[in-house]
């Protein structure tokens, strides 16, 4: 298949999938946060089980996302980037970076729990749940943690941006 082919595939399968596990996110929002067009043209098809597709690839943004604050809570003792951005942030952030990580911890779980146990409807709502949490909690504040990382970074290499 042609990737225009693969494309228009896709679209079809989403918009039907979409409507048959009722949830609201369009595609347009999830190829802004993970580029899903871009990783069915890599994969050159269109996945049978398309929402455990899209739940696995959001998981493994979060998982990205946990994992960097999980660093900055607990740096690793041997690493000079995680000590350094660590100490950045005071105990009351850390204490929102975990709020954050537990809120991820229970998107991931249930994505879990939902491959296990089959549950299409769940993957809808999960789906529709994993976008507002980014939108409206996750993303806002990630922003700033990693603007504030960015602007020490960028002071300590004194490396500038382009203009």
């Amino acid at each position: 298949m042609k990737d225009d082919e693969i494309l228009k595939k896709f679209e079809e399968d989403f918009e039907a999938l979409r409507k048959k596990l009722k949830f609201k996110t369009s595609l347009e929002e999830l190829d802004n946060f993970l580029y899903i067009r871009d990783r069915i043209l890599k994969n050159g098809y269109v996945p049978t089980n398309l929402s455990r597709m899209i739940c696995s690839s959001i998981m493994e943004k979060f998982k990205e996302v946990g994992n960097y604050l999980h660093s900055l809570v607990i740096p690793n003792p041997q690493s000079m980037p995680s000590i350094t951005e660590s100490r950045l942030f005071g105990e009351q952030e850390k204490e929102e970076f975990k709020n954050l990580i537990s809120k991820i911890m229970f998107l991931s779980s249930a994505n879990t729990l939902n491959d296990i146990k089959k549950d299409k409807m769940a993957d809808g709502r999960l789906i529709d749940d994993s976008m507002k949490f980014w939108n409206d909690d996750c993303k806002p504040k990630i922003l700033v943690v990693l603007e504030k990382v960015n602007f020490e970074w960028e002071r300590d290499s004194r490396i500038k941006h382009a203009s």
